[in-house]
């Protein structure tokens, strides 16, 4: 008889039989101290170096940080607890955008008011200065800008704003983002790979603070070597030649290569360019294979040959021969793409409102408990709770516009609070 061939057993990310537990403890408000305070810098400045957010480099290394220093204070970190700092430490150096003007902003919130006042300050808001109230940001020839610094009165107005925006958008986009995980996870069965990932190397670090080093471990390491090693020629030889060097030696474009303009006489409109960040690859790794394929199709059949076509039929009409892949970019989607895109999102809403209906219809009249098989100890509200939050929330948005603007209609911060924004996010 045939020797039988021995299976090896299944590659598990997550070990089985973890309990839910709290995380939040006094450990991660110290994470939160350092990332503010020692990570958040130099975030800032590679993300500025780069073009790219630096937040998934600072929250693993902090982690790794935290992790040393509770092998050497005897201490082992739970799973649970890395967890709490690595979103502690992502919600920090995260990378955010400038409504409306299209800028990536490094710095968090107050990266936004630097925007401003430089915005106001800049020969375009000529004429348009004395329209900017005192709440967005100190007026032109303010003492605040011309002494460039926040700790002045005429920016109590901006920063008592900021941070009332900032705790009603948290407490929104918790209960709101609650109610959908509630949805998307319980209801819908849908899978999350690259939190299964992060869920991973948490507990590889995890398993690392209690001596039990294992093949997560292993793949943790060799992950972050090949990080490290294309760090040091993406990033490392860039910035330092650029300070001791008259020109930076740049060893791949950042963030891409661009080959938009040479395809301009071939494929007019169309957008051309191969990512040089190897993260990208890494996700690749991760997603569905199918995903990948699907992704890749329609941005070959989007770019290279849809554009063009559009251009033929004069769609695409604010197109110029020389743009390169952003102008391009922007310029077709405020001729076509913006638009289409609203109308596919309205269409997957809708399928999955229905979805959603119809499996909330099939599981009427059954017990509670058959309905809600929830995870014990996951610290789950009732769903009508949450709503109310989300709901009194957005409410106190509506009434701050109101206030701040008298003659903006009221309905329309109305609609897009409690119609516009559920449909988008989910």
């Amino acid at each position: 008889m045939a020797a039988e061939t021995k299976k090896d057993p299944p590659i598990q990310l997550i070990p089985e039989g973890l309990d839910f537990e709290p995380g939040f403890n006094i450990k991660t408000l110290w994470a939160a101290l350092f990332v503010g305070f020692i990570m958040l810098p130099g975030a800032i400045y590679l993300g500025l170096v780069t073009g790219q957010s630096m937040a998934g480099g600072a929250e693993w290394v902090t982690l790794i940080l935290f992790i040393e220093i509770a092998k050497r204070s005897f201490v082992r970190l739970r799973p649970q607890e890395v967890i709490i700092l690595y979103w502690v430490a992502g919600g920090l150096v995260m990378m955010g955008g400038k409504l409306g003007t299209g800028a990536e902003l490094f710095g968090g919130p107050f990266g936004g008011l630097i925007w401003d006042q430089y915005l106001i300050q800049s020969p375009q808001a000529d004429g348009l200065h004395q329209h900017i109230p005192d709440w967005v940001v100190p007026p032109r020839g303010s003492p605040a800008l011309e002494g460039r610094s926040f700790l002045h009165p005429d920016w109590i107005k901006p920063i008592a704003l900021l941070l009332t925006v900032i705790v009603m958008m948290k407490i929104n986009s918790l209960s709101l983002g609650y109610v959908l995980f509630r949805i998307t996870n319980d209801i819908e069965k849908l899978p999350y790979p690259l939190a299964t990932v992060q869920a991973g190397g948490a507990t590889a670090l995890a398993e690392s603070s209690g001596q039990r080093e294992g093949w997560r471990w292993e793949v943790f390491s060799i992950g972050a070597f090949i990080g490290i090693v294309w760090g040091l020629f993406y990033v490392v030889i860039p910035t330092v030649s650029g300070i001791f060097l008259t020109e930076t030696v740049t060893i791949l474009p950042i963030p891409f290569i661009d080959l938009t303009v040479s395809l301009k006489e071939m494929l007019p409109a169309g957008i051309m360019g191969i990512g040089t960040d190897l993260g990208h690859v890494m996700v690749g790794f991760v997603l569905p294979f199918w995903i990948v394929v699907g992704s890749f199709a329609a941005a070959f059949l989007v770019n290279l040959l849809i554009n063009p076509l559009l251009y033929s039929f004069e769609v695409l009409h604010t197109w110029e021969p020389g743009m390169s892949a952003i102008p391009t970019q922007i310029a077709n989607s405020f001729d076509f793409w913006l638009s289409f895109t609203i109308g596919g999102a309205i269409v997957v809403a809708a399928m999955g409102f229905w979805m959603v209906g119809t499996t909330m219809w099939k599981m009427r009249g059954a017990q509670r408990e058959d309905r809600e098989t929830l995870p014990a100890n996951r610290g789950d509200i009732p769903i009508p709770v949450a709503l109310g939050i989300w709901a009194l929330s957005t409410l106190g948005f509506v009434v701050l516009v109101l206030w701040l603007v008298p003659g903006f209609p009221w309905w329309i911060s109305a609609l897009f609070g409690f119609v516009w924004t559920p449909i988008y996010s989910y």
